[in-house]
């Protein structure tokens, strides 16, 4: 006998994966087409998913979540209230821990003086 996953709101896994998918995608406005280039995971894949036929595996739904430009907790997180940290937020902490103090000043500034300038437009 299958036993169906829920959430503490009742909600089956399946359902939850497909609907997370689909907002992700609206949000992105990105389509299941080009999410699917950008995975390499086969459209009848993801069609079999979004028919709540099947959930992807772990090494699917991470590959998702990279085409989508979000870890697999921020996935699963829906807290309003969380920031959520993309692949190219990383990599700009990345650099920021390598400069130097006075670097960090500059780069500062820079990206203060380019949001005052696009404000005025």
């Amino acid at each position: 006998m299958e036993e169906n996953m829920q959430n503490e709101n009742g909600v089956k896994l399946e359902t939850f994966v497909v609907e997370r998918i689909d907002e992700l995608c609206a949000e992105r406005k990105m389509s299941k087409y080009k999410l699917c280039q950008l995975t390499g995971i086969a459209q009848s894949s993801l069609s079999t998913m979004a028919r709540g036929k099947t959930l992807p595996s772990i090494t699917t739904l991470a590959k998702l979540c990279e085409g989508l430009g979000i870890s697999v907790f921020d996935f699963f997180n829906r807290d309003p209230e969380a920031i959520v940290i993309t692949n190219e937020d990383k990599l700009i902490l990345k650099y920021w821990h390598e400069l130097n103090d006075n670097q960090k000043k500059v780069l500062l500034a820079f990206a203060k003086g380019i949001i005052i300038e696009s404000e005025l437009k």
